[in-house]
């Protein structure tokens, strides 16, 4: 699916039931690495997969992170977007940031990783074994956390 956002044409998918939960992709890459994530997540959640602008199958524009943050802050709107967990990977942890600092009530949390998504295939030194990809447990619906809104 696409949706018009901020200028430019925004490809997503929606898979599952329950909490809204959007995940992030990272720079040089689309929503397809959370392919084998999202197999998992839709069991407890609704998840939209976003591709950022200039990613994936989505349209090109002015790419900065504070641009990225604002793109995630009309994609929740436009959806209406009951106060997702936002699920950012690399660059998109840095957006994911940008929107919850622009509008803290907007999103429910953030989940912001380094590490390698569940599936994300990646040939590294032995001596990073240690990073190790998501699971489920990791992401919890709001009700486990305070809320943005609540000072966490």
């Amino acid at each position: 699916m696409y949706i018009r956002v901020n200028g430019v044409e925004l490809y997503y998918e929606v898979v599952g039931e329950g909490y809204p939960l959007v995940m992030l992709h990272g720079n040089r890459e689309d929503c397809s690495i959370f392919d084998t994530s999202s197999s998992v997540l839709r069991e407890r959640y609704k998840v939209h997969l976003l591709d950022s602008r200039c990613h994936g199958r989505s349209s090109d524009g002015l790419l900065t992170y504070e641009i990225l943050g604002d793109d995630l802050i009309s994609f929740v709107t436009a959806l209406n977007i009951e106060r997702p967990v936002v699920y950012g990977f690399s660059d998109g942890a840095i957006a994911a940031l940008c929107a919850a600092v622009k509008r803290p009530v907007l999103l429910s949390d953030t989940v912001r990783c380094q590490h390698f998504p569940l599936g994300y295939k990646i040939s590294f030194p032995s001596s990073h074994a240690s990073l190790l990809p998501i699971d489920s447990e990791q992401i919890r619906p709001p009700h486990a956390y305070r809320s943005l809104s609540e000072g966490n």
